[in-house]
């Protein structure tokens, strides 16, 4: 059996065509030798090169961060921005565990609430500011230390009331759990 190639337009047998199982015939429309032809070009001209450098610069415009993002949450949370959107006006766009705004700038720019989960299971718990999803990491590896750190705190002359609501919240928590 022969085939035409549409590069060099030659008639060759079939057997000098690269197999392509995506295809419906199972081989490549170009012969071997133009194909290879055509990877040496791009490969010496930097044609690798010049389309990473291509999708670096569109990653860092609007639609390429948004689509960053939407990979991004549906990959490790299973979510969309639907539902990241849902979550957010639930919580009114406050951290779960503060109740505060997110404070954090990343270049210039207000970061986005942290979706908090459950590292074993993968199930959502809320969406938290960064002070508290770095807080919550450090406690969630080593939860012994919650009592320690309630009464260490408890233990220091002028507490200020933000520290305060703090050991409050850590306290009702420690309650909870041990009930």
């Amino acid at each position: 059996m022969t085939r035409t190639c549409p590069r060099c337009k030659k008639e060759k047998p079939t057997k000098d065509f690269p197999k392509d199982k995506t295809r419906k015939s199972g081989l490549g429309s170009w012969c071997s030798n133009c194909k290879n032809l055509s990877c040496r070009i791009y490969y010496y001209t930097g044609g690798k090169i010049k389309s990473r450098l291509r999708n670096k610069k569109w990653r860092k415009t609007p639609p390429g961060k948004l689509l960053q993002r939407r990979a991004r949450l549906k990959k490790r949370y299973g979510l969309n921005i639907a539902q990241y959107n849902e979550l957010l006006k639930k919580q009114r766009g406050l951290c779960a565990l503060c109740g505060l705004l997110e404070r954090t700038r990343q270049k210039g720019q207000l970061r986005a609430l942290a979706v908090d989960h459950n590292h074993e299971t993968g199930v959502v718990r809320g969406l938290l500011c960064q002070r508290c999803n770095i807080a919550l990491g450090h406690i969630e590896k080593n939860i012994e230390l919650l009592p320690k750190i309630v009464k260490y705190l408890t233990g220091l002359p002028h507490v200020s009331e933000s520290r305060q609501s703090i050991i409050n919240v850590a306290s009702a928590a420690l309650k909870r759990k041990q009930k």
